[in-house]
């Protein structure tokens, strides 16, 4: 797939408040599953700033107020936690805690097969006064979660159970007086890759918010021919016995450059077995990486021998 990096910006709005008689309660979303952006995205992983979003929303307060809010990560991982800190009446902090406890039962409902979530909560009394955004701004806050697209915008049809298109929202920061939510955009199909930006770009000018996009990389298509391919699959086959698959897969690589600039290359990726990628999970087979490193010799040894004349690549 190809894709790109997206920052929707909300410039923060605060006010301070007399908060005599409020209650704080800090809410914490953890426990998730995660993983990698791309190849994971068809998991139906819950997303930690997605789900904050709805908490928030759901608890239809008037005189709820967002102190802070937090889901730092990074675009290419499914975040697996985010945070926020609330302001309330104090009659109306016991009614909270209760909904906040529905609301993670109904995510854990929803996401049994999938995900594991968590949500802890601590209250305290308020002290006198505190900063906390404006009510304009709480609902630019969360209308914006709720609008940000997350998840798998299209499968293929060229290829049975691939997933085509993809949104995910991978990060919320509070920096320099603004909220900022990254997103990484993926698709094998240039024109769905737009179809997002735009997608992306209607939402925040709606909502005046700004919108930036970065990182833009080309996807690379699959080949029907390609000698490259059948050498590899060839020797995989003598070196280790069996009938190498290729396949592939929804995430960005470094090929695609390389494709749009050398006409009619003919190129291949393989590697070792990695398990959970993009967690903290993450692991690598020591045995793959031993076998890829005697099949990239073998095939290296191949096409030397095709330059040299003494064998057909």
């Amino acid at each position: 797939a190809g894709g790109v990096s997206n920052y929707v910006h909300i410039e923060e709005e605060k006010m301070i408040m007399k908060t005599s008689g409020f209650s704080i309660i800090t809410i914490d979303i953890h426990g998730l599953r995660g993983g990698h952006s791309g190849t994971s995205i068809g998991l139906e992983r819950a997303n930690a700033i997605k789900l904050m979003g709805r908490l928030l929303q759901l608890l239809d307060c008037e005189e709820l107020h967002i102190v802070s809010i937090d889901g730092k990560g990074k675009g290419n991982v499914i975040l697996r936690g985010a945070a926020a800190v609330i302001c309330v009446p104090g009659s109306e902090a016991s009614n909270m805690l209760k909904k906040i406890s529905m609301i993670e039962k109904m995510f854990k409902d929803e996401y049994q097969y999938s995900d594991n979530i968590d949500i802890t909560t601590r209250i305290e009394k308020a002290q006198n006064e505190l900063e906390a955004y404006t009510k304009a701004c709480k609902n630019k806050i969360i209308n914006t979660i709720m609008l940000l697209p997350q998840g798998i915008t299209h499968m293929s049809f060229s290829m049975p159970g691939f997933v085509e298109s993809s949104v995910n929202l991978g990060s919320l920061e509070c920096i320099d007086g603004r909220i900022s939510l990254l997103s990484s955009i993926r698709s094998s199909v240039e024109t769905r890759k737009k179809e997002l930006i735009n997608i992306i770009r209607t939402i925040a000018n709606v909502n005046g918010l700004k919108c930036e996009f970065f990182n833009d990389y080309p996807q690379w298509a699959y080949k029907q021919e390609s000698k490259l391919r059948e050498l590899c699959i060839s020797k995989y086959e003598e070196l280790f016995g069996k009938r190498a698959v290729a396949s592939s897969v929804h995430a960005g690589l470094e090929c695609g450059y390389f494709d749009h600039k050398i006409n009619k290359a003919d190129m291949i990726s393989f590697g070792p077995d990695i398990k959970s990628a993009h967690t903290t999970q993450e692991s690598v087979s020591r045995e793959s990486i031993k076998n890829i490193w005697i099949l990239l010799v073998c095939i290296l040894e191949n096409i030397q021998r095709g330059i040299s004349g003494s064998d057909s690549v």
